[in-house]
C-alpha cells in the first residue's frame, strides 16, 4: 500500500503528463501533423488500428468492453499517453477526411483501402456466433453497410435521425468516439487543462448538429437558418456547455473580447473559435450573440470595414452618378497578406457573368471623386477608393462573409437589406487573392442574394447550380474523364425510348453526378489542405443541404419540377412528399393539381408501413430500404400500404409520422411519433395541438404543449404558443408564467454561462489559495 506522499507524487506525475499531451501548443501541433500525412497512412499505424477496434467494438456492442491488453514494454501511463496521442491524431484526420468528402472536395484518395481496414477489425470483433455471417457476403457489402447503420443509429438524438445517405459517416462517429467519450482519455476531466479539448468537442457536436438538421421547402430551406426548425434540446445544451469550456480555455474566466496575452493559444485561433462562436449562433437562431462574437473577433483582428456609399453608377444608360453602397475594408498586416495565401485564379469556382441588358457587371465608382476629410470613416478607410482596395487576409474575408450571413439570416428580406448584404460578398469576390473554400461560400452568398431581385435571379440560380455541380462534382466522381470518354459518353440529350406496357422509364440516378459546366483540369483543383483551412470557420453546408437548397431556388422561380428531381435523387422521400403536396396545393386553382397530394401521402406510407395484401404495385415493396432506387412514385398508391409498420422504423420515423398526420389529419400518427422517439420528438406533440386548436379542442392542446415543452424547454416558439392557449382558457397565472418563461429562455443559457464561470473562479481561487 503506497504512502498518502507517494500516492500524491504519482498523482501529480500524471497530471503533468497528461497536461503535457492535452496543452494548445501539443493540440496544434497534432492536428497540423494529421494534416500533412495522408489519411489512410494514419489509419494503417498500429496504434491507430488498436484504437479504430475500440470504436468498432464500442459501436457493434455498446457496453463496458473487457480492458484490452496490449504487450509493452513500456509503463501503463507511458502506454496510455502514447494511445492517447495516436488517437487525436486519428481524431483530427478523421474529421478532416469526412468533411472533405461531404463538404469541400477533393474526392478522397483510395476510399477502398480504408474501408478493408474497417472491415478487417469489424470481421476480429465479431462474436463468434455471428462469424458465420460472413460467409453470406463474400463481397462485405452486408458487413460495411450493417457497421454504418449502427453508426447512423448511434447519432439519433430526441427522436431526430441524421440524413440516412451520408458517405463514410464511420469517419464522423470515429472522431465523436475520440473526442467526446472518456475511453480514449482516461482520468483526464478531472484536470482543468483537459478543457482545451472542448474546442475540439465543440466542432464535433456541431456539425452532430448539422447533420441533423432537415431541409424544407419554405425559407428554412436556407442552410443557415435551418437549425431553428430542428428540436434536439439535448445537443444544444452539450453545445452550450462546449462553448462555455472552450472559451475559459482560450480566454480564461470571464468574457474577452481582445486577444488574450496569457492563453496558451495564438491569436489567429482566437479569431478563428470566435467566428466558429459566431456562425454557431447563427445556426441556434441567436442573433445577439451572433453579433456579439463576430464583434470580438474583428477587435482582437485589428480589422477596420465599413458599409459607405460612393458615387458611381449601376446601369448601362444611367448619365448621372448616383451614391451607391460598398464596403470599403482593411486589413491589420495589409503590407503581408499575399505572403499567407497565394491562390491561382485558376483554381478557383467559375464565376458567373450577369448578361442583363441594363445592369452593369460592376458599378463603375467615379475615379475624380475627392476624399471626403470630413468623412465619418475610420482613418483607415478615409484614403481608399472604391476599386481600388488593398488585398485582405484570408480570415477578414470570412468575418466580411460572417457578417452578411447574420444580416442575410436575422434581418427582414426586403430590398434595403438585401443592397446591404450584397456589398459584402462582392467585396470578397473582387478581391485578388482568396482562398478556394472561402471563395465558394462568397459565390453562395451572392446567390442567395440574388435569388430575391428579378433581374438578378437568373445569375442567382445558375450560380448556385455551378456551385452545386463544383461540389458534387469534387464530392462523388471518383475519376476526371478523359477526352475519350467524354466523347464517348452518353449524351444527355433527351431521347425516345420504347417501352412495352407496364414498364416505367422512371428511375433515379444517385451515381453520377450532372453539371453543365465542363469538369476542372487536375490544375484547377484546389488541394485538400487548403480547402479544409477554413472550413470550421465559415456556414459551409454539407453537399446534401447545398442541393436542397439549390431546390429551392428552383421553387423560387416556379420549378418545382426541378426541385422534386433533386429531392429525389437525394432520397430525401420527406420533402418528396412535401414537394409534391406544395405542388398539388399550387395549381389546385387551374385543376392541375389533382393526385399530387395523393402521391405524396403514398410516398409517406411507403416509408413507414409494408404492404397491404391487396396491394396492386408492380414493385415488391417488402423492404423500402433496397427498392429506393427502383420506385416509381407515379405507380405507388396510398391504399397499398396499410399493412403493420416497418421493423426497424426507417430513419426520422417520428418526422414521417408527423408529416402523414398533417396530410390525413389523423392524432394517431402524431402519437405513434410521440412514442416511437420515447416521447423526446416535442414537434409530435406541437403538430398534436395544432390539430387539437383547429378543432377548438382547448384543453387537449393545452395538454399537447405542456408536453412539447417539457422536452424541450428552451423554445421560446413553445412557450408562447402555451401562454396564448392558457390566455384564451383564461387561466391568467398560467399564461403569465408561460409568458415569463419564453422571455427567460432567451436569458437562461447566458445567467448559466455565468454560474458556471463563477464556480469556475471559486475553483482557481482555491487552488491558488492552496
Amino acid at each position: 500500500m503506497p504512502s498518502p506522499s507517494t500516492a500524491d507524487a504519482a498523482g501529480s506525475s500524471n497530471n503533468e503528463a497528461w497536461a503535457t499531451i492535452l496543452c494548445p501548443h501539443t493540440l496544434l501541433s497534432i492536428e497540423n501533423s494529421a494534416a500533412a500525412s495522408t489519411f489512410n497512412q494514419i489509419l494503417n499505424e498500429q496504434l491507430s488500428r488498436e484504437v479504430i477496434a475500440r470504436f468498432i467494438r464500442h459501436t457493434i456492442r455498446p457496453k463496458p468492453a473487457v480492458p484490452d491488453h496490449h504487450p509493452s514494454t513500456t509503463s501503463p501511463l507511458a502506454e496510455t499517453l502514447e494511445l492517447a496521442r495516436a488517437g487525436l491524431k486519428l481524431a483530427f484526420a478523421s474529421l478532416s477526411a469526412f468533411l472533405q468528402a461531404n463538404v469541400t472536395g477533393p474526392v478522397l484518395a483510395s476510399p477502398q483501402s480504408f474501408e478493408a481496414v474497417f472491415l478487417e477489425l469489424i470481421s476480429s470483433s465479431r462474436e463468434p456466433e455471428d462469424a458465420t455471417d460472413t460467409n453470406d457476403d463474400p463481397n462485405h457489402e452486408r458487413t460495411m453497410r450493417s457497421f454504418r447503420s449502427s453508426c447512423q443509429r448511434s447519432l439519433d438524438t430526441d427522436g431526430v435521425s441524421p440524413y440516412p445517405h451520408v458517405p463514410y459517416i464511420e469517419l464522423f462517429c470515429l472522431a465523436r468516439f475520440l473526442l467526446v467519450t472518456d475511453d480514449l482519455l482516461p482520468g483526464a476531466r478531472s484536470i482543468g487543462i483537459a478543457n482545451h479539448l472542448a474546442w475540439s468537442r465543440l466542432r464535433v457536436h456541431l456539425w452532430h448538429y448539422k447533420l441533423l438538421t432537415q431541409p424544407s421547402l419554405g425559407s428554412g430551406s436556407l442552410y443557415t437558418k435551418s437549425g431553428r426548425w430542428t428540436d434536439v434540446a439535448t445537443l444544444e445544451e452539450s453545445i452550450q456547455t462546449n462553448l462555455a469550456d472552450a472559451e475559459t480555455a482560450l480566454f480564461g474566466v470571464g468574457a474577452a473580447s481582445e486577444a488574450s496575452s496569457d492563453s496558451a493559444w495564438p491569436s489567429e485561433s482566437q479569431v478563428l473559435y470566435r467566428l466558429e462562436e459566431a456562425n454557431c449562433h447563427i445556426l441556434l437562431g441567436n442573433d445577439i450573440k451572433a453579433h456579439q462574437a463576430l464583434q470580438d473577433a474583428t477587435r482582437i483582428r485589428g480589422f477596420t470595414y465599413a458599409l459607405s456609399g460612393a458615387l458611381g453608377k449601376r446601369t448601362r444608360f444611367q448619365e448621372s452618378s448616383f451614391s451607391q453602397l460598398v464596403v470599403l475594408a482593411k486589413s491589420a498586416d495589409s503590407s503581408s497578406e499575399s505572403t499567407d495565401e497565394q491562390t491561382d485564379k485558376e483554381t478557383l469556382p467559375a464565376s458567373l457573368s450577369l448578361n442583363d441588358d441594363t445592369l452593369l457587371e460592376k458599378i463603375q465608382f467615379n475615379d475624380d471623386e475627392p476624399p471626403n476629410s470630413a468623412s465619418s470613416l475610420p482613418v483607415e478607410l478615409q484614403n481608399i477608393k472604391p476599386d481600388s482596395q488593398p488585398k485582405l487576409h484570408p480570415v477578414d474575408q470570412i468575418i466580411l462573409l460572417t457578417e452578411a450571413t447574420i444580416k442575410d439570416t436575422f434581418s427582414p428580406s426586403d430590398s434595403l437589406t438585401l443592397e446591404e448584404i450584397l456589398p459584402y460578398a462582392v467585396r470578397v469576390i473582387d478581391d485578388k487573392s482568396v482562398n478556394w473554400q472561402i471563395y465558394t461560400q462568397a459565390l453562395l452568398v451572392r446567390s442567395r442574394i440574388e435569388l430575391n431581385r428579378s433581374r438578378t435571379v437568373e445569375r442567382g440560380v445558375l450560380q448556385m447550380q455551378a456551385v452545386t455541380d463544383q461540389v458534387i462534382a469534387d464530392t462523388q466522381d471518383l475519376s476526371p474523364p478523359t477526352a475519350t470518354q467524354e466523347q464517348d459518353s452518353v449524351s444527355d440529350v433527351p431521347g425516345i425510348v420504347v417501352t412495352s406496357d407496364g414498364d416505367s422509364t422512371t428511375h433515379i440516378n444517385t451515381a453520377k453526378p450532372t453539371s453543365f459546366l465542363p469538369a476542372p483540369k487536375p490544375s484547377e483543383s484546389a488541394t485538400p489542405e487548403e480547402r479544409l483551412r477554413y472550413v470550421n470557420a465559415l456556414a459551409s453546408p454539407p453537399r446534401w443541404h447545398l442541393e436542397s437548397e439549390l431546390a429551392y431556388a428552383w421553387t423560387s422561380v416556379g420549378s418545382l419540377v426541378s426541385a422534386l428531381e433533386i429531392f429525389k435523387r437525394l432520397r430525401l422521400w420527406p420533402e418528396v412528399a412535401l414537394c409534391l403536396a406544395t405542388a398539388a396545393a399550387s395549381d389546385e386553382a387551374s385543376g392541375r393539381g389533382a393526385g399530387g397530394e395523393e402521391k405524396a401521402r403514398a410516398i409517406v406510407r411507403w416509408q413507414l408501413f409494408k404492404g397491404s395484401e391487396t396491394a396492386e404495385s408492380s414493385v415488391e415493396l417488402s423492404d423500402a430500404a433496397d427498392h429506393e432506387d427502383k420506385i416509381d412514385i407515379n405507380a405507388i398508391k396510398p391504399r397499398d400500404f396499410y399493412g403493420p409498420e416497418r421493423s426497424p422504423p426507417p430513419p426520422n420515423a417520428p418526422r414521417l409520422f408527423c408529416i402523414l398526420g398533417d396530410m390525413e389529419n389523423d392524432t394517431s400518427h402524431y402519437m405513434r411519433a410521440w412514442e416511437i422517439s420515447n416521447r423526446r420528438f416535442s414537434r409530435a406533440q406541437k403538430s398534436l395541438g395544432e390539430l387539437y386548436l383547429q378543432n377548438k379542442e382547448w384543453d387537449k392542446a393545452r395538454q399537447a404543449y405542456q408536453q412539447a415543452v417539457g422536452v424541450n424547454r428552451l423554445s421560446t416558439e413553445l412557450w408562447n404558443r402555451l401562454g396564448d392557449i392558457e390566455l384564451r382558457l383564461g387561466h391568467f397565472p398560467d399564461a403569465s408564467e408561460a409568458f415569463q418563461r419564453a422571455i427567460a429562455t432567451a436569458n437562461e443559457k447566458p445567467r448559466r454561462k455565468r454560474e458556471r464561470r463563477r464556480r469556475r473562479k471559486k475553483k482557481l481561487e482555491k487552488k491558488k489559495k492552496s
